[in-house]
């Protein structure tokens, strides 16, 4: 997982920022807002043109959250495509390499974006996600 945590920070560093929608203009990545009733967000790579679509009917913060999740896809496992069914992110703590990956890369972003006075919260909603010991590194 050193390695996820290695590359989320090697992105900050080469883009500057650790904001979701402009990480998805500097790599590229169109982003559509679209309603979905079970689904947050997939990541698409459809011959080189790259999708994350984001359900509009989710708060504004987990659409942060998935949009870096769906970022962490397209840099981490660029030549897959993803489509989880989750109704509810917060409780599935079962997930396979790939997701658990994704979600360690962006909890590590969506905490630097996080207002310092949230993060107590924040930690504790990522705290189902992320494994403990990874949350306090990366408040580091």
């Amino acid at each position: 997982m050193n390695y996820v945590l290695r590359e989320a920070g090697n992105l900050l560093k080469e883009y500057g920022t650790a904001n979701p929608y402009e990480l998805a203009s500097c790599l590229d990545i169109e982003i559509l807002i679209l309603p979905m009733q079970k689904i947050n967000g997939f990541f698409i790579n459809m011959e080189g043109n790259k999708f994350a679509v984001i359900n509009e009917n989710i708060s504004f913060s987990r659409q942060q959250f998935t949009l870096l999740h769906e970022i962490a896809h397209a840099h981490l496992h660029p030549d897959d495509n993803y489509f989880i069914i989750n109704e509810n992110p917060l409780r599935t703590i079962h997930l396979g390499k790939d997701e658990q990956q994704a979600n360690l890369f962006a909890a590590a972003l969506f905490l630097r974006e996080t207002p310092e006075e949230y993060r107590g919260y924040v930690t504790g909603q990522l705290a189902t996600k992320v494994p403990e010991t990874y949350i306090r590194a990366m408040l580091k």
